[in-house]
């Protein structure tokens, strides 16, 4: 009697595990596929981008030119004009490239730019430029 229960409880132990794995290949996103951009605004000196999921980004800031490329699917290019707190303006540009997109901010001025994780927002990110001084 005493092994049967033992037999049993290892029994619902195994197929316990078995459907935790199942549900866990369910329910992760698949690695394979890349974000994708879901949404753009801006918000006077900042812009917010909204994915899928947070993608790879790397950070470009030289020369006073500010630029981010993202490891996400392709869409549409997207432009528009920011404007800055000192009275400035400068024009953003989403283009798609080979293996992503790229996000370019330009202006007369030279630009220093940074970004951050919105907060609240799970796979939002807000890019802000101001002037370099």
């Amino acid at each position: 009697m005493r092994q049967w229960r033992i037999k049993f409880f290892a029994s619902l132990c195994l197929l316990a595990f078995l459907a935790g794995l199942m549900l866990g290949k369910l329910l992760k996103p698949d690695p394979a596929q890349p974000a994708r951009l879901l949404q753009v605004d801006m918000l006077g000196p900042e812009l917010d981008l909204c994915f899928s999921r947070l993608p790879k980004a790397a950070v470009i800031d030289e020369d006073g030119v500010f630029a981010m490329l993202f490891a996400v699917e392709q869409a549409e290019a997207r432009q528009g004009v920011l404007s800055l707190p000192e009275g400035d303006a400068a024009s953003w540009r989403l283009t798609p490239r080979s293996d992503g997109m790229q996000l370019g901010i330009v202006s007369l001025q030279p630009l220093q730019g940074r970004w951050e994780r919105v907060a609240g927002m799970k796979s939002c990110i807000r890019v802000s430029v101001s002037v370099r001084r």
